[in-house]
């Protein structure tokens, strides 16, 4: 975040020429920021007790509930917007 404040200190136009680094709505530059802090934490996952995954299927799904579910119905019902005329 100081990079980034620094950088548009520096140079005002940086933000549309990173503009320019996009694919649909994704920012390249923040993709892999995001591949890059996710790395050691990926490395360091013990990929050959995936298969115990089974054991945990009832905690599993109960997240996959409560994050897609539950987490979507509560962001797109929210307070009705009050408009002024």
């Amino acid at each position: 975040m100081s990079i980034d404040l620094l950088l548009r200190y520096v140079n005002p136009g940086i933000a549309n020429a990173l503009y320019l680094f996009r694919v649909d709505t994704v920012s390249l530059p923040l993709a892999n920021g995001l591949i890059l802090m996710m790395y050691p934490v990926l490395a360091r996952a013990k990929h050959e007790e995936l298969g115990n995954i089974r054991q945990a299927g009832g905690l599993i799904g109960l997240s996959l509930l409560e994050n897609w579910e539950i987490g979507l119905i509560s962001q797109s019902t929210g307070p009705a917007s009050s408009s002024s005329a």
